[in-house]
């Protein structure tokens, strides 16, 4: 894997997703594997309907093969000839022979504005891939980047309970509210529709509640990422501008704004942001 081992786990959505990819768009096979941050390198780690493993740890930068065109160009990259294309870098020709590969279609996933990993579709035959297989595989790749945003959001939130962890073992005073990362895996698992995302999720949260207790006064308590999402709301952003804003899912907003207005009483978002601002929290 291109992360540490303390890194968001992306390799099992991707596997997860290759079934399904080869199913909607009727490829032969299909590959997959991560970007490393900033977009500079890919390693394909997982394979379904290969003839071999010989594609296992490829590894490609931009504009290197079809997954290096989909890096550089930062959009779905397709060629239906691959060995007598003249738009690839034919890195991998050896590799294409072994597995008996014509048409090759490559399809970034992106998390917020990074490229975090790319799914490829493997053709046997000279039948063109055209652009409604290239669309079904970027609804697939869509599809992958909401399940990529809950593991890296939810290895932050690891992260940030390790430390806070290692802090109270340290006998330091903590900087982070055990009540405010409770808080937020509660609204991620929400947010996806993995079983075993989500029951992690709520196995975290277990682990923190005997810790959290309810709050010690009467005034709505927001964590921040709750107050972060209320102060876009109240600039007039639309749930998708706030989740490109924050770098988080649509359904991750809409979980949090249906905190707030839990814990504000309110019932739509011009309540909310009436209570919030006779409450003192946005202006």
């Amino acid at each position: 894997m291109i992360e540490s081992m303390t890194g968001p786990n992306l390799d099992r959505p991707l596997r997860t997703a290759l079934p399904l990819l080869r199913q909607a768009t009727g490829v032969d096979g299909a590959m997959a594997g991560p970007v490393s941050l900033g977009g500079r390198r890919l390693v394909v780690t997982g394979l379904h309907g290969m003839l071999t493993s010989t594609m296992l740890g490829l590894v490609a930068t931009p504009g290197v093969g079809a997954g290096g065109q989909a890096l550089q160009m930062a959009r779905p990259f397709a060629v239906d000839d691959y060995l007598h294309s003249k738009t690839v870098s034919h890195h991998f020709d050896r590799k294409v022979q072994i597995e008996q590969i014509y048409g090759v279609l490559a399809v970034p996933v992106r998390v917020g504005r990074d490229i975090r990993a790319v799914l490829y579709g493997l053709s046997r035959t000279a039948s063109p891939l055209g652009d409604r297989v290239l669309d079904i595989a970027s609804s697939v790749a869509a599809m992958v980047a909401r399940e990529l945003a809950v593991e890296i959001e939810v290895a932050h939130r690891m992260h940030v309970i390790a430390q806070h962890q290692h802090r109270e073992d340290s006998s330091g005073p903590g900087g982070v509210d055990p009540r405010e990362i409770y808080e937020e895996l509660i609204a991620i698992a929400r947010a996806t529709s993995d079983r075993s995302v989500r029951d992690r999720l709520e196995a975290l949260s277990g682990r923190l509640s005997p810790s959290v207790g309810p709050a010690v006064d009467c005034a709505p308590r927001l964590t921040g990422r709750e107050r972060e999402v209320l102060a876009q709301i109240a600039l007039g952003h639309t749930t998708f501008e706030v989740a490109e804003l924050l770098s988080i899912m649509p359904t991750t907003v809409k979980s949090y704004l249906k905190n707030i207005m839990g814990k504000l009483g309110t019932r739509n978002r011009v309540e909310t942001l009436r209570a919030a601002r006779r409450a003192g929290l946005v202006s």
